[in-house]
């Protein structure tokens, strides 16, 4: 998912650091889907067009719902065989869940607050491993919370080992 920003929010004199990405919302009487802004602010406040103030439950519950989805309800699906090419000619995505979006975007408000983000947390974790391997350091790295949401990939070493759930020392 790609972020936009920044943007904010004043409350009650207060600014407070926000961003966006685009999501899609079923329209309930025509039951359509069209897209609109989801605006996520710092304070974790999460509004979707400027209407239905939520928080990362609402929107848990939003998506379950199927009120808002992260792809149109007829998207391309991805073939169930691989061409015959090599790997590095056609790579798929990975897909989007609901639970990989909810993990990202409580990431982005981790962000958008100056606190460490999944990814800055398991770069310290990694770090403070090569400086001094033990064994409870090298458990901590293997942890489930360090898995970074497939749509928030980058091509980091610490993203890498968030997403293998390995790092290259171990």
């Amino acid at each position: 998912m790609t972020w936009h920003g920044p943007t904010f929010r004043i409350s009650d004199g207060e600014r407070i650091d926000g961003a966006w990405c685009l999501v899609r919302r079923r329209h309930d009487l025509l039951d359509e889907h069209f897209v609109e802004h989801l605006f996520v602010y710092a304070d974790g406040l999460i509004t979707c067009g400027g209407y239905d103030a939520t928080d990362l439950a609402g929107l848990e519950r939003l998506l379950a719902t199927g009120r808002l989805a992260l792809d149109p309800p007829h998207a391309r699906e991805r073939p169930e065989e691989q061409p015959e090419r090599s790997k590095w000619e056609t790579r798929y995505p990975e897909p989007r869940t609901d639970e990989s979006f909810l993990a990202e975007v409580a990431d982005e408000i981790r962000r958008l607050a100056g606190l460490p983000t999944a990814a800055e947390r398991l770069q310290d974790a990694v770090l403070a491993h090569t400086e001094q391997p033990t064994q409870e350091r090298r458990l901590q790295l293997r942890r489930p919370t360090w898995r970074s949401p497939p749509t928030n990939a980058s091509s980091s070493s610490a993203t890498w080992t968030a997403r293998t759930g390995r790092c290259g020392c171990c």
